[in-house]
């Protein structure tokens, strides 16, 4: 049974009979991809009145785009992840949010602790709320860190360097405070700050950069202008591929293995030439609202 006949047919919680503790933990954001989290889009947080009221490109057609979700699902799956999603319970369906689908925005996972977002704008608070019960109900017992209303943070700001450096791109959807506040929780961690891109699409410094080696780095460099440290610069042009095919939204399964939305050749071809293994899957419907893979998945461990 597929992701569409299994979320149209259960509509109900899932008995979980076998407990398993959910593992967390990485400090970079290439090395081989073990868990991530997913929220599965309901009907009801996708078919809007107006799509930019909700900061959708568009209004996606529902059908075609479960079709997408359970195509990734599986495709993560086949390449050995383990996927935590809310399929099986009604949190979600009791509290929708148009803008949940984007679970990378929802949550910092660090050492000891996962920091849950708090959202710039109103239309999204509350999501990561959804994406705790979705963390807990999937075996996470660990400590969570709760900000304050007056730290904005999304996750798509953050990047981990290594276990000793993370970037925060800050002054868009992620403020200063937060910044300051990680430095105090971990006082033996460098916080690297950058400026964050004007306010549009991509929203988030994970739209303009994406890490996929310790030493190398994919850049739109007419959004993300900054030296950010690494060896090698894939820069990537503003073609349409990159704008409106979401060709750089891409999810690092593992050091120069990446997953990108299908249906971008010449973005693949570039890809390649660098010497990274690319996998497809289609993101035609993902895309309308306003993101793709990489904006898709929260990554909760890697080996």
């Amino acid at each position: 049974m597929d992701l569409k006949e299994k979320y149209e047919k259960q509509g109900s919680v899932e008995i979980i009979d076998d407990f398993v503790k959910m593992e967390i933990g990485y400090t970079n954001e290439y090395s081989k991809l073990q868990s991530v989290a997913l929220h599965i889009p309901r009907r009801s947080e996708v078919i809007v009145n107006d799509p930019k009221k909700v900061m959708f490109k568009q209004i996606p057609n529902y059908n075609k785009l479960i079709e997408e979700v359970s195509e990734y699902r599986q495709l993560l799956k086949n390449l050995g992840v383990t996927v935590h999603d809310d399929v099986n319970f009604k949190d979600c369906d009791l509290n929708p949010f148009p803008n949940q689908i984007y679970s990378r925005d929802l949550a910092v996972v660090a050492p000891g602790y996962i920091i849950l977002a708090n959202p710039k704008y109103d239309i999204r608070k509350g999501e990561q709320e959804n994406l705790l019960a979705t963390l807990r109900r999937n075996g996470y017992v660990g400590q969570i860190v709760k900000l304050p209303d007056h730290i904005t943070m999304e996750g798509a700001d953050f990047f981990w360097i290594n276990e000793n450096e993370v970037l925060v791109s800050v002054g868009n959807r992620t403020s200063i405070e937060f910044a300051n506040m990680f430095k105090n929780l971990y006082p033996n961690i460098d916080v690297r700050i950058v400026e964050a891109a004007a306010e549009g699409i991509p929203q988030h410094i994970l739209g303009g950069a994406h890490i996929v080696s310790k030493d190398t780095i994919l850049q739109r460099k007419s959004i993300v202008k900054h030296d950010l440290g690494f060896k090698n610069v894939i820069e990537l042009q503003e073609t349409d591929e990159i704008i409106n095919g979401y060709a750089m939204n891409v999810v690092t399964i593992n050091e120069m293995e990446i997953i990108m939305p299908s249906g971008n050749p010449n973005t693949k071809a570039i890809y390649e030439s660098y010497g990274i293994k690319v996998h497809e899957s289609p993101a035609y419907e993902i895309r309308k609202m306003g993101g793709a893979f990489a904006c898709m998945s929260l990554p909760i461990k890697r080996f």
